[in-house]
């Protein structure tokens, strides 16, 4: 038997490998983010340096955005490391190789510096609403303003954003200001124009302003604008009026409107008036009260005079008309208590009150200090004790002088209740004044209180960007540009959320249907109205692994459940987000791929050139073969 001398030579093959990466709501954040080509308005507004390499800044907006609303931090040390972690991903949705220096600290402060230009932000804010109505046909129809503070420890400077402001929470921190302008839609808010600025500015003096912004950002006229009492300075309405837009505000306490209020409530109380009961959508009522008109003129800075009808809306709310009254029973009973203890009985250590002006000069003030004395009436009696004692000093006998001592004090035995006063009261508390411009017939006196009321739902997303996911506070930044800057990005995420808000809630309310599944410990639970929050919570736990050598990888995604894909249907998002991407082609596949490419143009070209019209006498074997793609020459 002859030696085998041939040996083969074995290759060592690459180690396999497996990688496991947490995706969640990665490829939702960001994808919904592209579709609202936020990368691109950013990067047209705000061009690149020419030296900038690797992610582009709309790119790195969209990334860190994705990255507070789901790991809940906005500090730029972390996104780095979570960056490095999320490589693959990442990279798969940017379509490009992630560089280690696109999400350093230092690129990242450069981005907060240029959302810090105003005038660049001011487009970003104009494009992207206009995107955001041409994806998901958003319609405004009414504006709500208002303004908000967020603190920091920071050391105020003269002409820096944070400031010793007016706010008594926390009331040793600087703060800065943060005005805000939503549109209602689907029983949340959706940010449209923001503005920061010194921590003590008034708010009355952004109002004008933020008007301004949002009607050249929506383009639009004949909305309502609903604000606070801040926001019922005649110059406002004026300014909105004149623009041919709306208002709704409710009238501070100042000047003759308190009087006009008591005139109002006893034309109603008093009066031939009738009050309307109104009542919420599930039919319990809410309020009470009826409607007038008056006239209204202000001098514009050209000299001109400006008129305008304005209607009134006196208005009885139920629940804060049931809340004073339970404060002024509160003072009340302390008020009652304080005058009873006002004069004890006789005994060691308690000081008797022994004059008559003494004892109600004491009980005056305990019912102003309360405010009661319109309500409280107390009866005070006189005890005069007689007690007989011997004259001079020793023991007493029948032969010793006496003499009567005579001690006076006063005493409160009744303390009673003006139940007439009381129930007058009553009847005049929880009354407001709302002004308005528009016709009864588009916004009547119910409407408006129903609309009115919904406020601390539309303002939710002062919550949101105060609040987890987005909680700006506490700042890690400390210069002006950095704090406008992340002020901005953040608003940019709250967007996002109450956009994803508005989106679900129409697809259900279109379906009139419910989701269940969201809430932990009670997955029967239905609701059409659900929050950003806890539809991004349902993406949570989904993985992708890597299988198999770097070469040539493998990857395997965690199937998605029902609700993840009906979430993703209603947002216009594909379910092939989450699915593993395909593997790169051998370079044998291409060639092969390549060459039967060139084989089927050559075959075509060949049957062009030599097929000619066939004539009668020839067979039918030939046009079958034409036919079934061959040359059949």
């Amino acid at each position: 038997m002859k030696p085998n001398y041939t040996s083969q030579t074995q290759h060592p093959q690459p180690p396999a490998s497996v990688a496991v990466e947490r995706v969640d709501d990665l490829p939702l954040l960001i994808s919904l983010q592209q579709r609202l080509g936020l990368d691109q308005i950013i990067d047209d507004v705000i061009p690149r340096h020419w030296l900038h390499r690797g992610l582009s800044i709309g790119q790195l907006v969209i990334g860190w955005n994705a990255h507070i609303l789901s790991e809940e931090d906005h500090r730029k040390v972390a996104v780095q490391e979570w960056a490095h972690q999320h490589d693959s991903i990442l990279s798969e949705l940017f379509g490009t190789r992630l560089r280690p220096t696109d999400f350093t600290d230092d690129r990242l402060g450069q981005l907060l510096g240029h959302l810090a230009w105003d005038a660049a932000w001011h487009a970003i804010e104009t494009h992207r609403w206009q995107q955001s109505v041409c994806v998901y046909r958003l319609i405004p129809e009414r504006v709500r303003l208002d303004a908000t503070r967020f603190s920091g420890y920071h050391t105020p400077e003269e002409e820096g954003l944070m400031q010793y402001g007016y706010s008594s929470h926390p009331p040793h921190q600087a703060q800065a200001k943060l005005m805000a302008a939503s549109i209602d839609q689907h029983n949340c808010g959706h940010l449209v124009v923001t503005e920061v600025v010194k921590g003590d500015k008034a708010d009355d003096t952004l109002y004008l302003p933020t008007i301004q912004k949002v009607r050249a950002t929506l383009g639009e006229s004949g909305l309502l604008y609903l604000g606070d009492r801040k926001m019922g300075a005649l110059s406002i309405r004026a300014e909105l009026a004149r623009g041919g837009d709306f208002y709704l505000v409710p009238l501070a306490s100042v000047g003759d409107v308190p009087a006009l209020l008591e005139q109002c409530v006893k034309e109603v109380v008093e009066g031939p008036k009738d009050a309307t009961l109104i009542y919420n959508q599930a039919g319990e009522l809410i309020a009470a009260g009826y409607e007038t008109t008056r006239g209204q003129q202000t001098t514009l800075p050209s000299g001109d005079v400006f008129r305008w009808q304005e209607r009134l809306l006196v208005v009885r709310s139920l629940d804060e008309a049931h809340q004073q009254r339970a404060t002024l029973e509160h003072r009340l009973t302390k008020a009652t208590q304080e005058l009873l203890v006002l004069t004890p009985k006789p005994g060691r250590g308690r000081r008797q009150i022994r004059s008559i002006a003494k004892l109600r000069q004491k009980a005056d003030v305990i019912l102003a200090r309360y405010e009661v004395a319109a309500y409280l009436h107390y009866t005070a009696v006189q005890d005069v004790s007689v007690q007989t004692c011997y004259l001079g000093a020793g023991r007493g006998s029948a032969n010793r002088p006496k003499h009567q001592k005579r001690t006076v004090r006063y005493q409160i035995t009744e303390v009673v209740r003006d139940e007439a006063a009381l129930q007058a009261a009553f009847g005049e508390m929880g009354w407001k004044l709302y002004a308005t411009n528009q016709p009864q017939d588009q916004l009547p006196l119910d409407e408006a209180v129903r609309l009115y009321r919904a406020a601390p739902r539309r303002e939710r997303h002062f919550h949101l960007f105060k609040d987890a996911p987005r909680q700006i506070q506490p700042m890690y930044v400390r210069n002006d540009d950095q704090i406008k800057g992340l002020c901005r990005l953040l608003s940019l995420g709250v967007r996002l959320l109450t956009l994803i808000e508005m989106v679900t809630r129409r697809q259900l309310s279109q379906q009139s249907a419910t989701l269940t599944g969201l809430y932990e410990g009670n997955p029967k639970r239905e609701t059409n109205q659900p929050t950003a929050v806890r539809l991004l919570r349902a993406f949570r736990g989904i993985h992708r692994v890597c299988l198999g050598p770097a070469h040539k990888p493998k990857w395997v995604t965690t199937p998605l459940n029902d609700i993840q894909r009906h979430l993703l249907q209603m947002l216009g998002l594909p379910e092939a987000l989450y699915q593993p991407p395909k593997a790169a082609p051998s370079l044998w596949d291409r060639l092969a791929r390549r060459g039967a490419q060139l084989w089927n143009q050559f075959c075509h070209t060949l049957n062009q050139g030599c097929c000619r019209p066939m004539s009668s006498g020839r067979s039918s074997t030939r046009s079958t073969a034409t036919l079934a793609g061959g040359c059949g020459c």
